[in-house]
């Protein structure tokens, strides 16, 4: 079910509600009101329609998000006159354009470039479209590189190997050389754990951004008549997000860029994508400011748990405690995440003494589940000597921001001993946790 699916939904069992809560102030009206049975039900729609109204709020959030970036790839596109121009001259696509674009085509260019010769074709046009965009968003000192406009990378190739990349052996990439090239599936969609938590990405950005916050101290008073009202003073502060340069490398044999065709395409895009991937990963996670990103570590506000020896039922609970006494336990991402050595002793950890059942319920592929929440772990979650961290909590509270497109760049000396290059790749992003107080953590899980 999408967003908007979902959201139709809870509107309709919103309405549903609300029909019954208009039901039994009608008996008011009527003077048929019963204190002693129609109350308690009244404050449980109350409640009811309240946390409806925090879900639909979410999911307009959300709908809302995914609206700006749907008409961030559709439009971001067709903007610039050098990208209109090229589609019109030649009736292309937008796909075809994204297809026919090949990281191996840029690193190509890059090396001729290199030996004095011309950046062209639809390199070229690239170029300039991505530095135009670049430009747009304040990102304005560049090397001797190629940039890549972001809507070229609004698509990817799937079918990744990961190591350093050959012609002489064929697992290293050898097996590239004259075999097609698969169907590209979307960039800004990572492959790792925070996309699948419901983190908030935000392409196409301009400029810092700022997000206003309360600290919730908005109260409502009681007051005889025509008496004056107490005035109620929120504290305001922001949650600001500004562009961080996230750079990633690998080497590549010339043999290789000489020989293979567009093939190398899958290599080069899962060898720099990854890197900035699990980059990101790590930045929500444990940013530490700085060069880097804040992540919910860093933060202000967040639920500290400290799990002494073995994890029990009791203290996994308390993540979710700390959460809900911090009136953050209402959106519609919410889970835990851990590694998976404490998710192995979880699975071996009775909730009760009477043995019913274990705190981790299910496989670790596709999530498992945490008290009906849902559960997933990562390689990069990260560990310590006192122990392994874990988190939990409303992760759509968590955006990660892009700036511009990409810059390639190349390095040719670095390897010139072993005829390899090394192919660079420079991005630039920020993660902002918009509230602390919607994530528990421990750095002191005990793994199996």
């Amino acid at each position: 079910m999408n967003t908007a699916q979902l959201l139709k939904e809870r509107r309709e069992e919103y309405a549903a509600k609300k029909a019954e809560l208009d039901a039994l102030e009608d008996k008011i009206a009527k003077r048929t009101w019963d204190d002693k049975t129609d109350k308690p039900v009244m404050d449980s729609i109350s409640a009811e329609l309240r946390s409806m109204e925090s879900q639909i709020d979410a999911l307009n959030t959300k709908l809302e998000t995914e609206a700006r970036s749907a008409a961030y790839t559709s439009t971001a596109t067709t903007s610039s006159p050098v990208t209109v121009n090229l589609i019109e001259k030649r009736g292309d696509k937008i796909e075809d354009v994204q297809n026919r674009f090949h990281f191996a085509d840029a690193i190509r260019t890059l090396v001729e470039v290199r030996q004095g010769g011309k950046m062209d074709g639809l390199v070229r046009e690239m170029h300039e479209e991505a530095t135009k965009e670049a430009n747009s968003v304040g990102l304005r000192d560049f090397g001797q590189g190629v940039m890549i406009p972001s809507f070229i990378q609004q698509r990817r190739q799937p079918g990744f190997h990961k190591r350093d990349m050959t012609a002489g052996t064929t697992t290293d990439g050898g097996y590239t050389i004259q075999t097609e090239v698969g169907q590209l599936i979307p960039y800004l969609d990572p492959q790792g754990v925070i996309s699948r938590l419901g983190v908030v990405f935000l392409p196409g950005l301009v400029g810092n951004i700022d997000f206003p916050r309360n600290d919730g101290t908005t109260t409502a008073v009681w007051a005889a008549e025509q008496a004056t009202s107490t005035e109620s003073n929120p504290t305001l502060d922001r949650v600001q997000m500004s562009p961080n340069r996230l750079t990633a490398w690998s080497d590549f044999s010339t043999q290789l860029l000489r020989q293979s065709n567009i093939n190398v395409e899958n290599f080069v895009r899962e060898r720099l994508m990854n890197a900035r991937d699990n980059a990101l990963d790590v930045a929500v996670l444990n940013g530490g400011g700085g060069t880097t990103p804040t992540g919910i570590t860093g933060v202000s506000g967040v639920n500290v748990i400290t799990v002494a020896a073995s994890p029990t039922w009791a203290k996994i609970v308390d993540f979710e405690t700390q959460v809900a006494t911090d009136d953050a336990l209402n959106g519609n991402a919410i889970a835990y995440l851990t590694t998976p050595g404490v998710a192995g002793i979880l699975k071996t950890v009775k909730r009760d003494v009477a043995g019913n059942g274990f705190i981790w319920e299910g496989n670790n592929q596709g999530g498992g589940s945490i008290n009906g929440y849902r559960a997933l772990t990562s390689t990069l979650v990260p560990t310590g000597s006192g122990g392994h961290y874990m988190y939990f909590g409303d992760w759509s509270r968590v955006k990660v921001g892009q700036w511009g497109g990409s810059e390639l760049m190349l390095d040719p000396y670095t390897g010139l001993t072993t005829a390899t290059m090394r192919i660079v790749l420079n991005t630039w992003h920020d993660v902002a946790v918009e509230q602390g107080k919607a994530f528990s953590y421990s750095a002191t899980v005990h793994p199996s």
